[in-house]
């Protein structure tokens, strides 16, 4: 499986795909701090970058499916059928793609981390808590982790069912937002596990620790419905992945 990551991450390394993404996500973070600095010196109204990261932690749910090429991928330049056939277990294989993808997303959220503290010195917009404001958002990210492994996995099982990434995508999306509303609309007319469901379905529990004051019963939550998501998909998506035939 080692080896299997390695690969996945040479080819990435090797393709443009992921330095274009990274180029306009630091594009967009210099744009952003350059237009609060030049409003802060002009009105001093000072705005920090904060804001921005916690926003989009609030969706790096749905930022992480930028990564995923894998399976699908695969299959279409035909060594999927190689790496199923070889020795290296069906399994392996599942768990090495999201693996592969949850990486991509954490250099990808480094470089853009740094970059940010960088700007915010640069452009004189650094928060009132100053680096500490950063190390607290630093620390909200790290424990959306087995929540952003949990959307990796519910989207490498969608790709499995479903042939293009396109449409796999737009499948993923469709449940992770239209859940929400049918849980609460059988929780009304049904019972309330419906509500409790929808609390730690996929990227929900992300609202909990991109609000303002994080609480550790939030980040106990967060932390909770990831690993539940992760088992459940991974599982899902490693028993789909065994019976699945491959030509």
């Amino acid at each position: 499986m080692l080896n299997l990551i390695k690969a996945d991450l040479y080819k990435y390394i090797n393709r443009p795909y992921i330095y274009i993404l990274n180029i306009i996500l630091v594009s967009g973070i210099i744009i952003l701090g350059f237009s609060y600095g030049y409003s802060f010196r002009m009105r001093g109204a000072k705005e920090s970058l904060i804001n921005p990261l916690l926003f989009m932690l609030n969706f790096s749910g749905i930022f992480v499916f930028t990564f995923s090429d894998n399976i699908i991928e695969k299959g279409k330049y035909n060594t999927i059928k190689n790496i199923a056939s070889s020795d290296i277990k069906r399994s392996s294989i599942f768990i090495g793609k999201v693996i592969t993808q949850l990486i991509l997303g954490l250099i990808t959220f480094f470089i853009c981390f740094i970059v940010t503290i960088i700007v915010s010195y640069v452009f004189d917009i650094m928060p009132n808590g100053g680096i500490n404001d950063f190390i607290d958002v630093f620390f909200r990210y790290m424990v959306s982790i087995p929540t952003l492994l949990g959307c990796i996995s519910f989207y490498t099982l969608i790709l499995l069912f479903v042939k293009g990434e396109g449409r796999g995508a737009f499948l993923s999306l469709i449940v992770a937002f239209i859940f929400p509303t049918i849980s609460v609309l059988l929780s009304q007319n049904i019972g309330h596990i419906f509500t409790i469901i929808d609390k730690y379905f996929l990227m929900n529990s992300l609202d909990l620790i991109s609000k303002e004051l994080l609480t550790f019963s939030d980040a106990t939550r967060c932390i909770s419905a990831g690993i539940i998501n992760t088992i459940i998909f991974m599982f899902l998506g490693i028993l789909m992945m065994k019976k699945k035939d491959i030509k």
